[in-house]
């Protein structure tokens, strides 16, 4: 299907909209931005490894004693600073590497609509596969705010996107046919995906759980995984002396969503250390969340943590290597959450609503569409794991903030292809309910994709009569 004459007339089509935005948005892509990675590539692409210059090395504060000019970092995604590195050593001149960095970027949005399309087919058969995956694909598009969001930026949520399509393509099929090769296949890629963006790590152990049975298939992509990931955290250890399989960052965040955001509702029972006004005052949970969303607010939110670090008595902070400032600030923010249990689970409940809901102007029709097609396809274990093991990659704002779109970004896909899934099914038994009653004919078929058939052409007739409609939905 993806090699057909109308696949690629479709993809066509979508970059020739994608390349009339980025006309349109000539200007505007001058001022995109790589923002922290971009430091790291720098320093990648002059020979100086995985760091950071030094005074950029403490965020939001600014050391000027520091005297040597880059210090090696356990930056939690090394996948994207390598790409960005890569394009500066093909071209020399900044503007030409930001320009073709923005290219890939369109590109790989572009691709993630025929990877839909790919897993729809796989997930609910040819033809309803076929609607879906074409409708969900063109909605990722046309919704995607080309001109801000590729254009505007350099930053990995389109490549994190379309390595979770593929990867959820390849559980499919893995649950389908398990065989220890395509099981280190998927264990190689789901690695590379948590290099990329390391809210991914879930998506790996939720993979085996679902092929237990088959336990060397199992197996074999948990090991493959692993070896993806070593690597890199064995150069962490080098360089810090301690374990660090993927910095996650999780600390800062921890401390940022909970002790800091709790000071907002609570003023008397959150913050830190020297800070006895929050950074904002709120009425309610879902209030803080907003508002810590808010562009001003979310600098100021991030920046608070490193401010009570700067202040600690005992002087410790600027002496930490990053895995250490992980732990304290992390530590700090579960002693929150176990000392006001209730302030933060009211956060909690807010952040995913904020995730799910208010995340884009679109956010709360597309996750409503989304629920809907999971409840129709529940029959279909595949689609079920499917929509659970992407729904991983929301886990980690339960505790911490989502800051922008760019978060919701990489799960964006998957909740399009359920919705489209509803819209396709629910717009077939609409028809399905219709037709009989124009034509005057019988009832109509049981199965949900009859009356696209219909729409699409009958069936070709045999020496009994008219071939009996083919099943629409795929294996389990």
């Amino acid at each position: 299907m993806l090699r057909s004459r109308s696949t690629r007339i479709w993809v066509v089509l979508l970059l020739a909209y994608t390349a009339a935005s980025a006309l349109r948005f000539k200007d505007g892509r001058q001022k995109a931005e790589p923002y922290e990675p971009g430091r790291i590539a720098e320093a990648l692409a002059q020979g100086h490894g995985f760091s950071y210059p030094a005074a950029d090395q403490w965020f939001f504060l600014r050391r000027e004693r520091d005297t040597t000019r880059f210090r090696p970092t356990a930056w939690q995604e090394p996948v994207w600073p390598a790409v960005m590195a890569g394009a500066d050593r093909v071209f020399p001149d900044s503007g030409r590497a930001r320009d073709a960095l923005i290219g890939l970027r369109a590109l790989l949005l572009i691709a993630t609509a025929p990877a839909l399309l790919l897993l729809a087919r796989t997930l609910f058969g040819p033809r309803l596969g076929t609607a879906t995956g074409v409708l969900a694909g063109t909605i990722l598009i046309l919704l995607e705010d080309v001109q801000d969001g590729v254009f505007s930026s350099i930053k990995s949520q389109y490549l994190l996107a379309l390595e979770v399509v593929l990867a959820c393509w390849l559980l499919v099929e893995l649950r389908r046919r398990p065989t220890p090769a395509r099981g280190a296949v998927l264990g190689a890629l789901l690695g590379i995906t948590a290099l990329t963006g390391s809210v991914t790590m879930l998506m790996a152990p939720i993979a085996a759980a679902v092929l237990l049975q088959a336990r060397k298939t199992a197996l074999a992509l948990l090991c493959a995984w692993v070896a993806v990931i070593l690597p890199w955290s064995v150069r962490n250890y080098h360089v810090f002396g301690e374990l660090v399989p993927i910095r996650t960052g999780f600390g800062l965040i921890l401390m940022s969503g909970n002790p800091i955001l709790g000071q907002t509702i609570a003023p008397e029972k959150g913050g830190c250390s020297g800070f006895e006004r929050p950074v904002f005052a709120a009425r309610g949970a879902w209030e803080a969340v907003e508002r810590a969303t808010a562009a001003g607010d979310a600098k100021r939110m991030d920046s608070r943590p490193v401010d009570c670090g700067a202040r600690d008595p005992n002087g410790r902070y600027f002496s930490m290597n990053e895995a250490e400032r992980d732990r304290y600030w992390g530590a700090a923010g579960w002693r929150f959450i176990a000392a006001e249990p209730g302030i933060a689970a009211r956060l909690a409940l807010a952040k995913p609503g904020h995730f799910f809901f208010r995340t884009g102007h679109h956010a709360t029709a597309i996750t409503l569409a989304a629920l809907i097609g999971l409840a129709l396809s529940l029959r279909t274990s595949s689609a079920v794991v499917v929509f659970l093991t992407a729904l991983s990659q929301a886990v980690p704002y339960v505790l911490t903030i989502p800051y922008s779109y760019r978060y919701r970004y990489p799960l964006e896909p998957m909740l399009l292809l359920f919705g489209a899934y509803a819209i396709v099914v629910l717009g077939t038994r609409a028809g399905r309910m219709a037709l009989p009653v124009l034509s005057g004919r019988g009832r109509p078929a049981d199965q949900a994709g009859s009356a696209l058939r219909r729409m699409w052409g009958r069936a070709p007739r045999t020496r009994g009569g008219p071939a009996r409609a083919r099943r629409t939905s795929g294996p389990d």
